[in-house]
């Protein structure tokens, strides 16, 4: 019986040593899984971050959930500043022009590409800023979605380059 008895526990220990090898196998894939999805997550973070361009990320009440300083530059406060902040807070100028097509993305589930959009900015009073902005819905589980995305590139600069070439090509045409 005793000679039985530690067949029984060796026979336990294998069993217990096997799921214990097992057990850590497993938890060194999840570490793994983990470190991985962390370096996807700081990847995808610094591209935001890091962008030339102006890129958000809106919900569908259209507060912000995450902005980079490239657009909060362009409106004219801080990125802390957007964070669960509703569009008429943060651009009340452009809201009438953005509310519609918001909810079109929403209810279409359709992007709108290369939106020229000229406003004047609270941040600037009296000075028009010019943009070019793509906006698009964002996906959660089940492709619902959850919100929109915006990249925006401030074109003021360029705008107001051309305007002087033409105003230039406008006054040497009539000096000759």
């Amino acid at each position: 019986e005793v000679n039985n008895r530690e067949a029984l526990i060796r026979e336990r220990t294998e069993e217990l040593n096997d799921k214990n090898v097992s057990l850590q196998q497993e938890v060194l894939e999840r570490q793994k899984v983990e470190q991985d999805l962390r370096n996807n997550e700081q990847q995808i973070s610094s591209i935001f971050d890091s962008a030339p361009a102006g890129m958000a990320i809106i919900d569908t009440d259209f507060r912000y959930i995450q902005i980079n300083e490239t657009m909060a530059r362009i409106n004219g406060k801080r990125a802390a500043d957007h964070i669960g902040r509703s569009l008429s807070e943060i651009a009340p100028t452009l809201e009438h022009m953005l509310t519609p097509l918001f909810e079109q993305i929403l209810e279409t589930g359709k992007p709108v590409i290369n939106l020229d959009l000229s406003a004047e900015m609270t941040s600037r009073p009296g000075e028009v800023s010019n943009v070019t902005a793509s906006y698009f819905p964002t996906f959660g589980e089940s492709q619902t979605i959850r919100g929109i995305g915006a990249v925006v590139i401030d074109i003021t600069e360029r705008k107001r380059a051309e305007q002087a070439l033409k105003e230039s090509r406008q006054q040497f045409e009539l000096a000759m």
